[in-house]
């Protein structure tokens, strides 16, 4: 019953999430974001995830991923979306029951999930599904057919890292180019200098 606490004034570089590196490339270290960080993830949230309000989007990326901070909770928040938390092993037959169960509609998954399901059980439409996405490594042409002819829907790619948060996707709309990353997202400036 009480008036809420009046909000905090935090600067763009005030601490905002710490996120961790996987450990691919070195030992994992800790990454601070500053608050800036929410405003690169509306970016993401409505060009690539892109999640309308009242939606429902499932990222089954574990909870200790970058991925998972900026896809099962920050994106779908800011746009006004629900999140499907779901903890249990991969299943490929259970994933597709739970999307159709759920009304999932935007589906958020690392291409070897995609690949491993259009392996192992029969892909089907899906009445709820309106959007697909992946990022991680580029999908195969095979599996991005395969999920389009039975869904009718295309995989989008996009790409980021730990310590950018996103970066580059295939936004709504766009034809997707197997084994392309997508454009830069708005506002972000991407290029090589001295091959990097």
């Amino acid at each position: 019953a009480r008036e809420p606490p009046p909000a905090a004034q935090l600067a763009p570089s005030d601490p905002c999430l710490i996120t961790f590196t996987s450990g691919t490339a070195g030992q994992p270290k800790a990454v601070v974001h500053g608050q800036r960080y929410l405003a690169g993830q509306r970016v993401q949230a409505e060009h690539w995830l892109a999640p309308r309000p009242g939606e429902l989007v499932w990222c089954t990326a574990a909870s200790g991923w970058s991925k998972s901070a900026r896809n099962a909770f920050v994106a779908p928040w800011i746009r006004g979306a629900a999140a499907l938390l779901h903890d249990a092993r991969f299943d490929p037959a259970q994933r597709l029951e739970l999307l159709e169960r759920e009304g999932v509609n935007v589906l958020c998954m690392a291409p070897t999930e995609y690949r491993v399901i259009a392996k192992r059980v029969p892909l089907r439409p899906i009445a709820s599904l309106r959007g697909l996405v992946a990022a991680g490594e580029a999908l195969n042409p095979e599996v991005l057919r395969a999920w389009e002819e039975a869904t009718s829907l295309q995989i989008r790619d996009g790409y980021g890292q730990t310590e950018t948060g996103q970066l580059t996707g295939t936004a709504t709309g766009e034809e997707v180019r197997p084994g392309s990353m997508g454009r830069p997202l708005p506002g972000v400036d991407l290029r090589v200098e001295n091959g990097e």
